[in-house]
Formats: structure tokens, sequence, C-alpha cells
């Protein structure tokens, strides 16, 4: 059997542990947002509600910080992909003309 491809049982657990991760990160990534978003539409957060007031400086501040880390989880994909993947690790050295 060739190093680069592992038996299919070790290949099929790497990738079900790969995507059980992706989705735990994704799912920390967005739900911030959601939440927020939910929040604000029925005015239980926000200038206009009457529930927990935030100045407009600090709806700007809380959206800005939920849009920048729902951004983040598209930015660590490939990195997440990467550190997981044996496979990618075993492969770019070759196809960047390194291995």
């Amino acid at each position: 059997m060739h190093l680069l491809y592992p038996p299919v049982h070790l290949f099929t657990q790497q990738v079900v542990r790969m995507l059980i991760i992706i989705l735990v990160i994704f799912i920390l990534c967005w739900m911030p947002n959601i939440v927020y978003l939910v929040l604000l539409t029925f005015r239980i957060v926000g200038k206009n509600s009457t529930i927990f007031f935030l100045t407009k400086k600090e709806e700007q501040f809380a959206t800005l910080i939920v849009t920048l880390i729902t951004y983040a989880n598209s930015a660590m994909n490939p990195f997440l992909y990467a550190i997981f993947s044996r496979y990618a690790c075993h492969v770019l050295p070759f196809q960047l003309g390194q291995g």
C-alpha cells in the first residue's frame, strides 16, 4: 500500500473528526451573530430596547464584534483543513515542488 493513501477506515475517521471540529468552530463563530440579530429583531437589546438599552456607539461596537467573529470563521477554515488533514500535509510539499 502506498504511504500517501492510508487505509479507508483511518481516512474516514480522520475526515469525520475534521468535520466535527469544523462544525463546532462554525457554530461557535456564528452563534453570537445569530443570537445578537435575534435580540435586536425582538428589541431585547439595542437603542430602541426597553429591556437592555444600548447607546448607538455600543450597538455599533457589538455589531462590529459579532461580525468580526463571523468573518474569523472563514479565515480559520483553510488553516483547520491544513492542520487536520494528514493527506494534505503529505501532498502539499509535492504540489509546491518541494517534495
